[in-house]
């Protein structure tokens, strides 16, 4: 079993600097759309709002930790150095979204839909993903300590040099999932999910022990 790395994310597709455009808010409001545009340097912080669309656009160095989002859709979407901590996105659609050296602690997506998105070199520490439909997702060098995605289903799926520590899989659907590389101390994680999982040699001595078996 490996990952179909034909299905693996495809990039958002963005229009060139030239035709994206600045836009400066003070807040984002109920039914918030914009298309083709760069939030750059923006306060953010504890906005509430629902129905919010962000499609084909750029967002650098955004803060939005403790804003509560209902109904939030990305699509195209690239988000670099920003700050998205403790903010709840339950019930997002992530559509061709790649988010870059960002802070992403406590960071909520419960029953939300994730396809074509990777997570590069981002802490999402803390966060929780129970419930959501993730397909065709990379989390590429990140810090997802005591994170949860209980009952979540996972399909083609990678976490390469990434910190699971603590992370619980409870009650997961598991479908090529490649953990290779990564710190896999204490995950939660029943024996009949394993057979989704993609390891390397040196993990199989804790996966065993997973599986109730003592290593002498």
């Amino acid at each position: 079993m490996t990952i179909d790395k034909e299905k693996s994310p495809k990039s958002p597709i963005l229009p060139e600097d030239k035709e994206l455009q600045s836009l400066n808010v003070k807040r984002i409001g109920d039914d918030f759309y914009c298309e083709k545009v760069i939030l750059e340097n923006l306060d953010l912080n504890q906005n509430k709002a629902t129905d919010v669309f962000i499609d084909s656009s750029l967002l650098q160095k955004i803060e939005l930790t403790g804003s509560v989002f209902k109904g939030f859709k990305l699509r195209d979407v690239i988000i670099d150095k920003s700050n998205l901590s403790n903010v709840n996105l339950d019930e997002a659609n992530f559509d061709r979204v790649k988010i870059i050296s960002s802070r992403l602690t406590g960071l909520s997506l419960i029953k939300s839909k994730i396809r074509d998105t990777v997570f590069q070199n981002c802490k999402i520490n803390l966060s929780l993903f129970r419930f959501s439909k993730l397909k065709d997702v990379c989390f590429d060098n990140c810090i997802l300590l005591d994170s949860d995605f209980v009952a979540a289903e996972l399909e083609n799926v990678s976490f390469l040099q990434c910190d699971l520590t603590n992370v619980d899989f409870s009650g997961a659907k598991i479908n090529k999932v490649d953990i290779t590389g990564s710190k896999i101390e204490g995950i939660k994680i029943a024996s009949e999910q394993l057979r989704g999982l993609i390891v390397d040699y040196s993990q199989t001595a804790y996966i065993v022990q997973l599986m109730g078996v003592t290593i002498k």
